[in-house]
């Protein structure tokens, strides 16, 4: 949008200049066209919100109220929080408090890329991390060498059974039957990670019946 604008607007001063050079007063009219599209494009390709947010690999940058951050993946957070209906995708970081992307240029491909590039960068650390014996957190859960834990509760690794997301709620399932614990998906930061940590953790544990 923002580039189609400017080619009309380019338009309408090249009509400008040929009619005040040619005396062709006809070119007003082409002036008059190209004028009003370009500048309704224009005004149209400028966020909504103020807030501009450009992806790139290595980071994220967000521009608002005269601002510039550039935040690497790995300090991202993504979070979802589900809605009647719908539901709202928001980054955080240091210095950037839950910026929501629906209502920002083109969401869904941004939505998209954030989640990937989210995952990308901090899988190797936290796999690295859980090697370490540390536990890394993901809002209502933690993932150690012991298990998975919610709250009090640790679910041990021959235990589990998957993950799963159905209706905005997060399930872990217990194995050989059952449900260990079930979350908001809102409570859960970066699902897509999760999911990926919990399936590599999985298939490089050595797995044992559970017990009963």
């Amino acid at each position: 949008m923002l580039v189609v604008g400017a080619l009309f607007t380019g338009g309408a001063i090249y009509c400008t200049l040929t009619a005040f050079t040619t005396q062709a007063w006809a070119y007003l009219v082409g002036t008059l066209f190209c004028g009003a599209i370009g500048v309704g494009l224009l005004i149209g390709s400028v966020p909504r919100n103020g807030t501009l947010v450009q992806t790139f690999p290595e980071g994220v940058r967000v521009v608002a109220r005269n601002e510039v951050r550039d935040l690497p993946w790995r300090e991202v957070t993504y979070t979802i929080t589900p809605g009647k209906g719908t539901a709202t995708h928001s980054i955080t970081a240091p210095g950037l408090k839950g910026l929501a992307l629906e209502g920002l240029t083109d969401h869904e491909t941004l939505q998209q890329v954030a989640q990937r590039r989210v995952v990308e960068a901090k899988v190797g650390p936290a796999i690295e991390a859980f090697n370490r014996g540390e536990s890394v957190g993901f809002g209502a859960f933690e993932v150690s060498r012991a298990g998975i834990g919610q709250g009090r509760r640790t679910l041990p690794w021959p235990s589990y059974g998957g993950i799963v997301l159905a209706q905005g709620q997060v399930s872990i399932t217990q194995l050989p039957t059952g449900r260990f614990a079930s979350v908001s998906l809102g409570t859960v930061r970066d699902y897509m990670l999760l999911v990926h940590l919990l399936d590599t953790i999985s298939r490089q544990l050595p797995r044992t019946a559970p017990a009963g």
